[in-house]
């Protein structure tokens, strides 16, 4: 028999999931979402995700709750993570519908960056430089600049002016940042929720988002997309 009542968890934005924050409620059970700016998070959301299964095992109630997530095409899996010295399951939850939306958004955003980048490329060409090292240094400022697409210069050539030799990129080519665009689209729609309560058997991964989701439901009016 579960020890746990639903309705006795606490559940709290990203801001939560701070070191202090953590220490201060170490008492109380707690669901959160993880911020993605925690340096782990980078990685573990580009786990791979099983499909959402319904376990004979489990309640009724349960069963039903993961029916409904399986239908809507959920994917999740659960980790153990120790963070700020407190023990925590997270799951990494991806949500199709928001998948969708995401890469699209992705796709817009990778046309947007390309005409800017064109736009580098002609800047380059144009500007001379009084050593190779500053011209490959400009260039590499300008590719951090750049988040889905890269500068790729094949030759810097010097021309003489007024006696001085001055360095000009030549043949400039533009393309994609491929490994970044792919770790973007594999982790379009996902999220990744956290918990202390350490036993599945106590709370199901199903709870943990349906926990959160309704949450966030009585706060602006969300529905299981």
């Amino acid at each position: 028999k579960k020890q746990i009542k639903l309705d006795s968890i606490m559940v709290c934005d990203s801001a939560l999931l701070s070191q202090e924050n953590i220490q201060l409620i170490s008492n109380l059970k707690w669901i959160t979402r993880v911020p993605m700016t925690l340096k782990n998070t980078k990685e573990i959301i580009g786990s791979y995700l099983e499909k959402v299964k319904v376990s004979p095992e489990t309640d009724p109630e349960i069963q039903e709750i993961t029916r409904e997530f399986q239908k809507k095409g959920y994917k999740w899996l659960e980790q153990k993570v120790t963070y700020a010295g407190i023990k925590q399951r997270w799951l990494i939850v991806e949500s199709a519908e928001r998948k969708q939306s995401d890469i699209q958004k992705l796709n817009s955003k990778i046309e947007q960056e390309k005409n800017p980048a064109l736009k580098l490329i002609k800047k380059l060409e144009t500007t001379g430089f009084d050593t190779v090292t500053q011209a490959q240094n400009y260039l590499k400022l300008i590719n951090k600049k750049l988040k889905l697409w890269e500068l790729k210069s094949l030759e810097i050539k010097s021309k003489k002016i007024n006696k001085q030799s001055i360095f000009y990129h030549y043949q400039i080519e533009t393309k994609p940042r491929v490994s970044e665009i792919e770790r973007r689209t594999v982790a379009a729609g996902r999220f990744i929720l956290a918990t202390n309560i350490e036993s599945s058997s106590d709370l199901h991964c199903s709870e943990i988002l349906w926990n959160y989701k309704n949450q966030q439901s009585c706060e602006r009016g969300l529905v299981i997309s």
